[in-house]
């Protein structure tokens, strides 16, 4: 399905449009705390800000708290996603925390008290558990996390794409933890090779960059040869 991206402010975490969401990279960190988070704000407005609207999902929507808990235990982090609303003392202001708890240990922290990638990656799962169909945009959904969150996301991406109808997921992604986990789904027939397009943007000398595919056959290999820079580091360095 052919997709017109309409012309729009894209510059927020989070954007959306008719049927097209984009994630971009980068993401801002949720904060420690909130307040008024009942007043939800359209995306099209000049104030909306997709952090907080993204809290307010969190605040009235319990059930995305665990779906978004249970991803991070497949990803290999162990936390689960929580909130806390309580009245202050000295003024009637709800304030309403968001925080993590350590399912080893039981420590609770705050949000921005955790590794940097994992309050990269709650929005990217949001996104994979709301959005249902369309087009969803996620630029370097891997960021900061280690190799093995980033493969476990690669199955998350593949999963999401085959529950779903009339849905298309575009990941702009520098990770071969990724790619290789969709190349072993593949593999071992759990992911149709036709679902499956490797597009690898190269820069010539004069700086003209070249978009070329790289399909993947039934056996998850690489019909045609890598080019440079991305699979052969790895060897290069050992």
């Amino acid at each position: 399905t052919a997709y017109e991206i309409p012309k729009r402010d894209w510059s927020s975490d989070v954007c959306s449009s008719d049927l097209i969401i984009h994630v971009k990279g980068l993401r801002t960190q949720l904060k420690r705390t909130y307040t008024g988070l009942t007043q939800k704000v359209a995306s099209s407005s000049a104030e909306f800000d997709s952090t907080r609207a993204l809290a307010t999902t969190l605040y009235s929507d319990s059930t995305m708290l665990l779906k978004i808990s249970e991803l991070l235990v497949r990803m290999g982090l162990y936390y689960s996603l929580e909130m806390r609303s309580t009245v202050t003392d000295l003024f009637p202001i709800t304030m309403h925390a968001i925080f993590l708890r350590n399912l080893r240990n039981g420590i609770q922290l705050g949000i921005q008290d955790v590794g940097f990638g994992v309050g990269q990656v709650i929005p990217v799962l949001a996104e994979l558990i709301k959005t249902t169909g369309g087009l969803l945009l996620l630029e370097e959904p891997e960021l900061h996390l280690h190799p093995q969150a980033q493969a476990e996301l690669g199955q998350l991406l593949a999963e999401a794409v085959q529950a779903r109808e009339s849905f298309q997921l575009i990941a702009e992604t520098h990770s071969e933890h990724v790619v290789l986990r969709l190349m072993r789904l593949v593999r071992e027939g759990k992911l149709p090779h036709d679902l499956v397009q490797i597009l690898y943007v190269d820069q010539n000398e004069e700086g003209k960059s070249s978009i070329i595919e790289l399909p993947i056959d039934e056996y998850g290999e690489f019909t045609e040869d890598w080019p440079g820079g991305f699979f052969e580091e790895r060897m290069n360095e050992i």
